[in-house]
């Protein structure tokens, strides 16, 4: 009669993980349906090459695919085992038009900390609810309706401006467009502007606690919640999700207690996902929607804000095109005349350049392809069930679109091809998935911009192509803060 041992049990198991280990790598090597596209074998093998590349390399996973594209010389890359990216702007637009067959992938939109928000519903049905019942928010005369806090943000951004130019101090830029977009229209429990004491260190975007998926989930309430206006926000914590959730209660008492403004533009995002309608609203789902619009979507604006300053500070030809176009204006300017300022084509221009070499969001967008696959001019079939992905930096970086691609160069989107160019405005996504937000994006960068260069003379500090670099926290990132010194106060 054999005695099984501690040490034949272990041996047995160990043997049987070594076995199953090298069936599934012989397996997604020499078995699977996607084995004879190019790519890493280690990537092919195993998740942890992601890993590396987004943890240790520091977010330059999708700038390494991009790598890998030159390497292998082609434009569909198996970046692991049941995952190809794809660059071909054609199929971009296939994957990305209205009513599109390919849908978002689980497995990544479900690991995002804000799960049940708009931004990462994967349900076709339900993500459509969930839209048209956040679209009266973002209609064009409700997003006109949120001007005047806009301008008392910036107004309230400038006199900070004004300080340091009268003390003579250096300052974060880009922290300060971070309170510039984070909206008072979902009305917690402060209106004030959430203006943060200075700071060398750079704002850490609010998604970079989500960072590969299946690695880190961040859904626990816990902690207290941050102070409403005393402290700067932190990045995307539970301390945040517990502090909107403090709110929840209030919002909905004072909503049983007043009566609310019956003109639709002026509803909060608060009033319309509480709203009566065919999707009820969860408290995760409010929660979750709260830290999307109030904190994602600060990062977005606030990186091409600043890459806006960087980039207008570095050329200094781009720099005096759009003051001329600017001086040509002031009394408007002064004013605050959105009507003027955004029939402003140079200005227009800035802000399509500045979103196109930025990229704010320019990491793998995943979709999976609908049963019976799929044929990709050039590139071959895909099987039904596989992951694909493209990216916005794919398209912003492609020299057959945009002629000397890394150069900034406003006047592309003048010149006579520019109506060309304007399919390949996609840093807002395209098809049903587009940003919800875009045009209180743009209104914001607009204004912003308007001001700050009509208004001050500006030079970079402690700022260069080095402290620029980006990774990829789903939102880019630059290495440092867009820094600066107020030169001059022209309304001072």
């Amino acid at each position: 009669m054999m005695v099984l041992t501690t040490q034949s049990i272990l041996c047995t198991i160990f043997g049987i993980f070594i076995s199953q280990t090298l069936y599934r790598i012989l397996s997604r090597l020499y078995l699977h349906p996607l084995r004879k596209f190019p790519g890493p074998i280690l990537a092919a093998i195993t998740g942890w090459y992601r890993f590396y590349f987004d943890i240790v390399a520091n977010g330059q996973y999708i700038f390494h695919i991009h790598d890998l594209e030159t390497t292998y010389n082609s434009r569909i890359i198996r970046v692991s085992h049941n995952h190809l990216h794809i660059n071909d702007p054609d199929f971009y637009h296939e994957v990305f038009k209205p009513g599109t067959a390919f849908h978002r992938d689980p497995a990544f939109y479900t690991s995002l900390p804000f799960s049940n928000s708009v931004a990462s519903l994967t349900d076709f049905h339900h993500h459509s609810l969930r839209r048209k019942k956040l679209n009266p928010a973002f209609t064009p005369s409700a997003v006109q309706s949120s001007l005047s806090t806009l301008i008392t943000n910036i107004e309230d951004i400038g006199e900070t401006l004004s300080r340091a130019c009268r003390d003579g101090r250096p300052l974060n830029i880009q922290r300060l467009f971070v309170y510039l977009s984070v909206s008072k229209r979902f009305n917690f429990s402060s209106p004030e502007l959430l203006l943060p004491r200075e700071t060398h260190q750079p704002p850490p975007p609010v998604l970079l606690q989500w960072i590969v998926p299946g690695y880190v989930r961040m859904r626990k309430v816990q902690g207290p919640p941050p102070p409403p206006a005393s402290h700067e926000p932190e990045p995307l914590t539970p301390a945040n999700s517990k502090y909107c959730a403090s709110n929840l209660a209030s919002i909905q008492e004072g909503r049983e207690q007043a009566h609310r403004d019956s003109n639709p533009d002026k509803r909060t995002l608060c009033d319309i996902l509480l709203a009566d309608g065919a999707e009820s609203t969860s408290t995760e789902d409010f929660i979750d929607e709260a830290v999307l619009f109030m904190f994602a979507g600060a990062d977005t604006t606030s990186y091409a804000l600043a890459n806006a300053v960087y980039y207008l500070l570095s050329s200094p030809r781009v720099l005096q095109t759009l003051q001329r176009e600017l001086q040509g204006v002031d009394a408007q300017m002064r004013a605050h005349d959105w009507a003027a300022v955004r029939r402003l084509r140079y200005l227009s221009a800035v802000i399509d350049e500045t979103l196109r070499i930025s990229c704010p969001a320019p990491g793998v967008l995943p979709r999976i392809v609908p049963q019976g696959g799929c044929v990709i001019a050039g590139l071959g079939f895909i099987p039904g069930g596989t992951t694909i992905s493209t990216s916005h930096s794919s398209i912003s970086r492609n020299a057959t679109i945009f002629r000397n691609p890394r150069i900034y160069q406003p006047e592309r989107w003048l010149s006579e091809e520019s109506n060309g160019l304007d399919h390949w405005k996609v840093q807002f996504s395209k098809g049903p998935y587009a940003c919800i937000g875009m045009k209180l994006a743009q209104m914001e960068m607009t204004m912003a911009l308007a001001y700050l260069f009509n208004r001050f003379e500006l030079a970079l500090y402690e700022t260069d192509a080095e402290s620029m670099r980006v990774s990829d926290w789903i939102v880019a990132a630059n290495r440092e803060p867009v820094r600066v010194r107020v030169v001059r106060d022209a309304w001072g």
